[in-house]
């Protein structure tokens, strides 16, 4: 019997802590949104059909999605709320404003 297949064959047994012998709460390193919660995220309050398709385009330390409908494609960009302040992320916003504008 190969090794996987003599675990595999262990019975399942769930691991009880005391209250007093509980580990603490696991620490969290990353944690990716699923696409189809940003797009229940964000469809009423930016105008984007529910339904809409949503891809993770980029991982890290903001993830990018891009959630596309009918009307449209849309970047979305999640990060971690204490970062950035909100005036640096209004001065990004306008940079790529501006960005299009060019036709960048």
């Amino acid at each position: 019997m190969d090794r996987v297949a003599a675990i595999a064959s262990q019975p399942v047994v769930p691991l009880l802590f005391r209250a007093s012998q509980r580990p603490s709460i696991p620490k969290i390193s990353h944690s990716t949104l699923s696409p189809d919660f940003i797009v229940d995220l964000v469809a009423e309050g930016y105008g984007i059909e529910p339904g809409a398709e949503c891809v993770l385009v980029q991982r890290g330390m903001n993830d990018t999605y891009l959630v596309s409908d009918r009307t449209g494609q849309f970047g979305m960009r999640i990060g971690r709320s204490n970062v950035r302040s909100n005036d640096y992320l209004l001065t990004e916003l306008n940079i790529l404003q501006h960005v299009a504008t060019m036709g960048v």
